[in-house]
């Protein structure tokens, strides 16, 4: 009975970090039409969208950063450098004529989801850390859509496809600048470009394969030696 504890001891440590390492991920895409000024040329040579096709694609760890759950019905995932939490975001970008820009989310990111008292709702924001000083760029990629009722649900990590029509009232946008040593804005134009969605897809990802702890390490390693004792000792006994 002792051994038997000592090997199931083990295999729950083990069990412990591999769980600890399988961090739930959600995609989250948008597709639909941009307009507006890309005067830096983010995305090609300097010009006005009219129409454009666009896609904004964001992952999220929804086991990092500052979470709630609110009693309207909402549900909320953020954190960054403003907030002093670890940003949920594992990736975030923007792809226009092929070119695609990267929104780290390393200054803020938010995945936020509402259905109740009467409004429903997703956004999802991603703003670039600007580091040191000089600051050469920046960039903020926001989403939402908004209608009446209840429909989009709950929670954060339900896969879901929503078709986007007349009723809803979709938007988004997205910034970019660059400053000057005192931080002025500076560069030859603006791109600020507005981003109305079609459409966006909801898809819960597998295993995000997160880095153990140290002390996740330490509790994996006691976890096989308990496990290879007691191995050891009943095969002492059975000779």
């Amino acid at each position: 009975m002792k051994y038997s504890a000592l090997l199931l001891a083990g295999t729950a440590a083990i069990s412990l970090v591999a769980t600890a390492a399988n961090a739930a991920h959600v995609d989250v895409t948008w597709t639909g039409s941009a307009y507006g000024n890309d005067g830096f040329g983010v995305f090609g040579a300097p010009t006005y969208y009219n129409g454009v096709s666009y896609t904004a694609t964001y992952r999220f760890d929804l086991g990092v950063g500052f979470s709630t759950n609110g009693t309207n019905g909402s549900e909320q995932v953020e954190g960054g450098f403003w907030m002093g939490q670890p940003s949920p975001l594992v990736s975030a970008s923007l792809t226009i004529n092929n070119v695609t820009f990267q929104a780290d989310g390393g200054y803020y990111s938010d995945f936020f989801r509402q259905s109740g008292q009467g409004a429903s709702q997703i956004n999802t924001l991603a703003q670039r850390l600007i580091p040191g000083n000089p600051q050469p760029y920046g960039g903020e990629l926001f989403q939402r859509v908004f209608r009446i009722g209840n429909v989009y649900g709950l929670p954060l990590g339900q896969p879901a496809t929503f078709n986007f029509t007349s009723v809803d009232s979709p938007g988004g946008s997205f910034a970019y600048f660059q400053r000057d040593a005192q931080g002025n804005l500076t560069g030859p134009g603006t791109t600020d470009i507005q981003l109305i969605p079609g459409q966006l897809v909801i898809a819960a990802v597998g295993g995000g394969g997160a880095v153990p702890e140290p002390g996740a390490w330490a509790l994996m390693i006691s976890g096989f030696g308990l496990a290879g004792v007691a191995l050891r000792r009943r095969r002492a006994l059975a000779i």
